[in-house]
């Protein structure tokens, strides 16, 4: 909860600060040893939480918004050309 509170008082995402602290415990102070703590299932896990996030942000896209940034590039690029 205090990566999010510092995240909004510096206006930047909140998983920039979580994956930060996340660094920091794992291999710079070494306080965290993933491998150690869940052996074989680490890999699933992270899996599983790969998959969690981009389901989220699926969930918060906005489709109206996605189609107006794909016209604008059009228009900058131009027509494909072969």
């Amino acid at each position: 909860m205090a990566a999010q509170c510092l995240a909004a008082r510096l206006r930047v995402p909140a998983t920039m600060m979580l994956l930060a602290l996340g660094v920091l415990v794992g291999p710079v102070l070494g306080l965290l040893r993933p491998c150690a703590a869940l052996g074989p299932s680490l890999r699933p896990l992270v899996g599983l939480a790969v998959a969690i996030v981009v389901f989220e942000g699926g969930l918060a896209l906005d489709v109206r918004e996605l189609r107006a940034a794909g016209e604008r590039g059009r228009l900058r690029t131009g027509p494909a050309s072969s």
